[in-house]
């Protein structure tokens, strides 16, 4: 997106997972990041950690409510991941890769927003699964 700023996440470095947004819309949105050798969530062989899909998925998210505050003249102090209800992982990510996040909320109660996602690199999926944050 054109006027997306990383500024807008709640997170920093080294927890901040995004690094771009390419879609986004009141329901959900396309997020980036490339793997870089300084990510903690990086083990000893430069293998991520599949818990860091799971952040990317939910700060994917946390970036499209953050712009869509952002265009209707909003502030958004941030959220956090309350709970999984199935996450799938088929295959490691490395040092290097390029991922993209596709996250849509399948329904909201009261703060707390169901969201669907999936993490690809390339065609590839990587990770899919559903989740909850909680949104102040």
């Amino acid at each position: 997106m054109r006027d997306f700023s990383t500024e807008f996440m709640p997170h920093r470095p080294p927890m901040l997972l995004v690094d771009d947004l390419l879609e986004s819309d009141a329901t959900g949105g396309v997020a980036i990041v490339q793997i870089r050798p300084d990510n903690i969530f990086l083990n000893t062989a430069g293998v991520l950690s599949p818990a860091a899909l799971v952040e990317f998925m939910a700060q994917s998210f946390a970036a499209t409510e953050a712009y869509q505050a952002f265009l209707a003249g909003i502030i958004k102090p941030g959220g956090y991941l309350v709970g999984l209800d199935h996450i799938d992982f088929h295959q490691e990510v490395r040092i290097g890769d390029m991922l993209t996040a596709k996250v849509l909320m399948d329904g909201r109660i009261d703060r707390v927003c169901l969201v669907r996602g999936e993490v690809h690199k390339g065609e590839i999926l990587i990770a899919a699964g559903k989740f909850r944050l909680f949104s102040f």
